[in-house]
């Protein structure tokens, strides 16, 4: 279906995806990791703060200016640019990835929120037990 440089840029789309997603992941087992030594409350405030921020920029910046910002920083010189009547583009139109940047916007601030709840539930537990151990003789 797709011609060789739709193929070759369905290929970087995959590695992009991928190494977000490790990158995601490393970025949470760091924090679920460091959660004693770090203040629960700030990084709770700074992880909102941060939200706040960039729900403003993608407010602020239109989706198409975000959309070429993004593939000229990922993909390789022009690989990204196809015609208007390729199969790519009539399969994936804009509103596709409109809705999926939404979606990943919301699903990182949901995993945000969890793990916000998950390290103050942890944090209370950890001092909750701290207390009790040091009430026995």
């Amino acid at each position: 279906f797709l011609n060789e440089p739709e193929s070759n840029h369905m290929i970087d789309v995959k590695r992009i995806i991928h190494a977000s997603i490790a990158t995601y992941l490393a970025i949470l087992l760091f924090f679920a990791s460091i959660h004693a030594f770090i203040d629960v409350r700030s990084a709770i405030l700074q992880g909102i703060i941060a939200t706040i921020v960039l729900a403003i920029i993608i407010t602020i910046v239109p989706f198409d200016i975000a959309f070429t910002l993004f593939h000229r920083a990922f993909f390789p010189t022009d690989s990204w640019l196809f015609p208007a009547n390729s199969i790519l583009i009539q399969s994936y139109p804009a509103e596709f990835f409109q809705a999926f940047a939404i979606a990943i916007l919301l699903d990182a601030i949901l995993v945000g929120f969890f793990l916000s709840i998950g390290l103050t539930i942890l944090k209370h537990m950890r001092m909750r037990n701290s207390i009790f151990n040091h009430n026995k003789p």
